[in-house]
């Protein structure tokens, strides 16, 4: 646990997996596991469960590919957490147990490869100006995507 910096209870984490099991990592290679704390903040391993959840069901949806799930999983899960669960929310820690609110934040640059992908993310339809948008997304050149 040092290693990772951690001096408190092992008792405090899981072992997780970079790639989680659900979108093919590899159950035991050392290079696909990490400590993950419990109750430390809104970014601990119950939230990182719920965007390997998303992440699994857009993948058999057909929403997004394999290697993009894994690519996105792998390298910014809290960004794909705002993205995919909270639809571009980040909710305070005290939302989590049910007391607080859940606030709007400026979200990273989101794309999504289709509108299949957008109305899985629970984002469309996409107006103009948000996050996600693009043209190609609008057939109709209305400024609405995925309508």
């Amino acid at each position: 646990m040092a290693a990772y910096g951690y001096s408190d209870a092992p008792a405090n984490y899981e072992l997780d997996h970079l790639i989680s099991l659900e979108l093919g990592g590899h159950p035991s290679d050392v290079k696909n596991l990490w400590p993950e704390a419990y109750g430390r903040g809104e970014w601990d391993a119950a939230r990182k469960d719920q965007v390997e959840n998303k992440l699994h069901d857009l993948v058999c949806a057909g929403a997004i590919p394999l290697a993009d799930a894994q690519r996105i999983e792998s390298t910014d899960w809290k960004s794909a957490w705002t993205q995919f669960v909270g639809n571009g929310k980040t909710a305070t820690p005290a939302s989590r147990s049910g007391t607080g609110t859940v606030t709007p934040q400026p979200g990273p640059d989101v794309y999504y490869p289709n509108c299949s992908a957008a109305k899985a993310a629970g984002a469309a339809p996409l107006l103009r100006g948000q996050p996600g948008y693009r043209a190609a997304l609008d057939r109709d050149s209305d400024g609405i995507a995925c309508e």
